[in-house]
């Protein structure tokens, strides 16, 4: 059968199309991944922050994770209620504070010292420190030193820097100022809605062995979220550490 100059070109084109179809389909599947899954976007300053120094989590097979609450000193402030969530459940966590909460809270700052609760230094004012000099940023840090020192006579060896802002000023600060650079391997995303399930379908759909979890003073599902994330965790053989902690058992 005879076919055309015109009929052929378009049976090639036909069939470049489908190419270019089936393509299409193969990249669109992702990662695998679906968006409910993904975890937090990476923390400010470089793409990879262990390179600089900083401790997400831990390695290890053990059901254990470190809950982290960070505390600003902002308008709406949850920190009671989340320390009789964590009280009510006997669970140990860590405070990253800001040198100025405590000055403005010092009733509530002691209490989360005599309560038993680790401790770690999370900047004086949460500032932005992205475009800081490692020397701005190590004063920064002594300045908290000294507001929280009012109130904890221990060493602070935990940073947390503001906005999860890793980069190497950040690490040479903390290098200078004797500090563990902690970040997070899963943020609660607390901070995003004041719905508490939201918070939790984000930590129990993709939290693992050895993680450091964030949860935030004012976001004020955090109680509520916390209280029924350590209900579900509790429940499939998790345990909760401080930081310190959790360094010992990646060490072991």
């Amino acid at each position: 059968m005879y076919l055309s100059k015109k009929r052929i070109l378009l049976i090639l084109l036909a069939i470049v199309l489908i190419i270019i179809i089936c393509i299409v389909a193969v990249n669109g599947r992702g990662d695998g991944i679906k968006p409910e899954e993904k975890q937090s976007p990476p923390v400010k300053g470089i793409l990879d922050p262990v390179a600089s120094g900083a401790i997400l989590k831990i390695n290890t097979d053990e059901r254990v994770v470190a809950l982290t609450i960070e505390v600003n000193d902002t308008e709406d402030d949850y920190t009671a209620e989340i320390i009789d969530v964590l009280n009510r459940h006997g669970v140990e966590a860590t405070f990253f504070l800001t040198g100025q909460w405590v000055e403005n809270n010092p009733n509530m700052a002691q209490v989360i010292v005599e309560s038993g609760y680790a401790i770690g230094n999370h900047s004086y004012a949460h500032e932005d420190i992205s475009g800081l000099s490692a020397r701005k940023i190590a004063q920064d840090i002594e300045k908290a030193d000294s507001a929280i020192g009012a109130i904890y006579s221990e060493e602070i060896n935990l940073y947390r820097s503001p906005y999860a802002c890793v980069n190497k000023n950040v690490f040479k600060a903390c290098k200078n100022k004797n500090k563990l650079l902690i970040i997070h391997s899963l943020d609660s995303l607390d901070w995003q809605s004041a719905e508490a399930q939201s918070a939790v379908n984000n930590v129990i759909s993709a939290v693992a062995a050895g993680d450091i979890i964030a949860f935030h003073n004012d976001a004020a599902c955090a109680p509520q979220a916390l209280d029924e994330i350590i209900r579900q965790m509790r429940k499939t053989g998790y345990r909760f550490v401080t930081v310190h902690n959790l360094l010992s058992v990646g060490a072991e």
